[in-house]
């Protein structure tokens, strides 16, 4: 299917030729989407569907059992070309109302948003307004020097060098960060962190920073313009961005058995990941990219394809798609979690077959691992199921690990309970153990907790052993840094906010922060 093409007006005259025209059309939409299966899937998504076989259907009842009941669940969803082959909704939305979700309920997909803003850039390229060789430079002429070494394609495959900027000066700390501050403060920095194009690293700056190209060269703002090129053309009505989506849902953190309401977004990043959306839009979404029906084939099969430099630990990277290959069948797969909000998205494409995967829960965890969080690997099993097994097909072991238990949370409950010395040594004992896992955030956290709690020796023996777990984060240092100031031992806050700079030029903190120390 090629993009539509506008009309001619019609006049009063021509009104039974105008009707003829609208019932062709009509016939020829229903006759390219598959009259039957549109219907189906148009009037009855809201039910339960499902058309593999009964086994498969239990398959995927036993992997979400812990999504279901009083619990915030689980939205999935299988669909193939112009048909959904399984959809069904477990547990609860809100949980004090005993909501159950339904096909247009809206979900914070997070990172899976990518895949919109990389084809918002696709469409500029097609439509002759960008090039993948575009510079910073060129879309902003004053941007600084480096920027003329950034282009479109660095940005889209996490190989900028520009680091990851989640913080606003001081002065606007308040106030939530957007695609914009973003771009503004990477105009900012001394230097980048590598050459453009040498690297792949995950950047949601970068992202955000596309969300300011589009933005920049459309005239229009972002939301503004993903609404009337993307989300319009495609009927995909019960999509937007936060905070302007119509129902921004909140979501829940579990942690075993503990559920809490999160607290809401922590940003207002467009580009990098905010879009909500439900399931029946999101069929929607597949239907465009099955039929390639907002940019060219040749753009479309570019976003699944592997990006030279872009090898990484989920495979390589094409255009706001992770792609793969196992056993000979080549995917695409992305995912998202955003703690602030208390959601966990992931969807998948085997792009050849024309199979969408996609499964959105309002719930995200505070630890990693616990049984159930493995969305990715859920989403594999539907890929084969919707294959016909030409995707291989994971075990049970491998679909929920042997869940590891947080060592920062054990280290943290052994000090309250049994002091500093005893944490310590349940640490070093642990440390090396495969039933416990290590967060250079959760071990962070512990420390700004003991903090929060006036135990700044406690506290420094946290930080310390994070620098002892992770030596070359700059993050850790500044955090020891600032816990040794508190206690007032300032020759060694001034040395490990010097490491901290050393790892990291451009943090702003540390300088603040020994400008004043060398002010006192």
């Amino acid at each position: 299917m090629t993009r539509a093409q506008k009309t001619p007006a019609i006049t009063t005259e021509r009104k039974n030729s105008k009707i003829e025209i609208k019932y062709i059309i009509v016939i020829t939409v229903l006759l390219l989407l598959g009259c039957k299966d549109f219907i189906k899937v148009m009037s009855h998504i809201d039910e339960n569907i499902s058309s593999i076989s009964q086994e498969d259907s239990k398959l995927i009842d036993s992997m979400f059992i812990d999504f279901d009941g009083n619990r915030p669940g689980a939205t999935v969803m299988i669909a193939k070309g112009n048909k959904v082959l399984f959809f069904k909704t477990y547990g609860l939305m809100n949980i004090d109302k005993q909501t159950r979700p339904t096909s247009t309920t809206q979900y914070h997909l997070a990172s899976t948003s990518k895949q919109f803003t990389a084809m918002a850039i696709l469409k500029l390229i097609d439509d002759g307004k960008l090039s993948f060789s575009s510079t910073m430079q060129d879309v902003f002429p004053g941007y600084p020097g480096f920027g003329k070494s950034i282009t479109i394609q660095h940005l889209l495959t996490h190989q900028s060098g520009i680091p990851e900027i989640n913080k606003l000066p001081n002065t606007d700390r308040n106030r939530l960060i957007s695609d914009q501050d973003r771009l503004i403060q990477s105009m900012k920095i001394d230097s980048l962190q590598f050459a453009p194009g040498t690297k792949y690293t995950y950047s949601n700056t970068g992202f955000s920073i596309l969300a300011a190209i589009v933005s920049k060269v459309s005239g229009m703002a972002f939301e503004d313009y993903m609404q009337k090129e993307i989300f319009d053309p495609e009927g995909m009505s019960t999509t937007g961005y936060y905070p302007n989506a119509k129902k921004p849902n909140v979501g829940y953190h579990i942690l075993e058995d503990t559920i809490k309401l999160a607290n809401g977004s922590a940003d207002i990043n467009m580009g990098s990941g905010s879009v909500y959306t439900s399931m029946k839009d999101y069929f929607k979404w597949h239907l465009a990219l099955c039929h390639e029906s907002i940019v060219s084939s040749e753009l479309h099969q570019l976003a699944y394809t592997p990006q030279e430099g872009t090898k990484n630990q989920w495979g390589t990277y094409g255009y706001g798609w992770n792609t793969n290959e196992k056993k000979g069948v080549q995917y695409a797969e992305h995912g998202g979690v955003t703690q602030s909000c208390g959601f966990v998205t992931f969807t998948a494409r085997i792009p050849k077959e024309k199979i969408t995967v996609a499964i959105f829960t309002n719930r995200a965890w505070t630890r990693a691992n616990i049984p159930s969080q493995n969305i990715g690997n859920r989403a594999k099993v539907l890929l084969s199921i919707a294959s016909d097994r030409k995707f291989p097909m994971m075990s049970l072991s491998e679909i929920d690990p042997e869940p590891k238990k947080s060592l920062a949370q054990a280290f943290f409950d052994d000090l309250l309970q049994n002091g500093r010395e005893s944490a310590k040594i349940l640490f070093e004992s642990k440390k090396d153990s495969n039933k416990y896992y290590l967060s250079e955030a959760e071990m962070n956290n512990v420390g700004y907790a003991l903090l929060k709690m006036e135990r700044v020796v406690d506290a420094i023996e946290a930080f310390k052993l994070n620098v002892q777990l992770h030596p070359g984060s700059w993050n850790v240092y500044g955090s020891l840094a600032e816990a040794y100031m508190l206690n007032g031992n300032k020759m060694e806050a001034i040395w490990n906010y010097g490491k901290s700079l050393q790892l990291n030029p451009n943090n702003k903190n540390a300088i603040d922060h020994l400008r004043k120390i060398n002010k006192e």
